[in-house]
């Protein structure tokens, strides 16, 4: 514990038989901890009872390896431990990272949704004006077209007569 106040390391690789503290106990304070939590736990210990391995594991190893042990054996399993931690370090920090990236994204949607809001609001206000400033002139022109067709239906040509019905239907 007075080392983690130095430097914090990238493996414990600890018995559970200590002074003090037992190794249980100690894995319990690290994996309690936000800044120790995710360093790997390796149990070295004469203890082989499954009880005793489960416990260990419980609290968050990430192995557990029986006296006597071989070194080669130990070695290995500490460097595939140390590139599982270091894979799981960089996966977390790209996560980090595509969240402050969605974070940011959603942001610029949400304001680029409020300018379309605004937008929208502007469309539709510029719609009812121009309806409503269309809507008289289109009205006298529809009446005169009327009067005009009523008047003189049998006077004009069958070409005159079809674009004076055009000219009413569109308004």
């Amino acid at each position: 514990l007075k080392g983690l106040k130095r430097a914090k390391p990238d493996l414990v690789l600890m018995d559970i038989d200590m002074p003090d503290l037992s190794g249980f106990q100690l894995c319990e304070i690290l994996k309690s901890s936000p800044e120790t939590t995710r360093i790997p736990v390796i149990f070295i210990s004469s203890l082989s009872d499954v009880g005793e391995k489960k416990e260990g594991f419980r609290l968050g190893a990430v192995d557990y390896l029986t006296k006597p042990f071989d070194a080669e054996e130990v070695v290995m399993r500490i460097n595939n431990h140390l590139m599982i931690s270091r894979l799981q370090n960089e996966l977390a920090d790209q996560n980090r990272d595509l969240e402050t990236i969605v974070h940011q994204r959603t942001l610029e949607l949400e304001h680029a949704n409020q300018q379309l809001k605004r937008i929208d609001e502007i469309k539709s206000d510029f719609l009812k004006f121009i309806s409503h400033e269309l809507r008289t002139p289109l009205t006298i022109i529809k009446e005169y077209c009327g009067l005009v067709h009523d008047e003189v239906v049998g006077g004009i040509n069958p070409e005159q007569k079809r674009c004076l019905e055009a000219a009413l239907r569109n308004c």
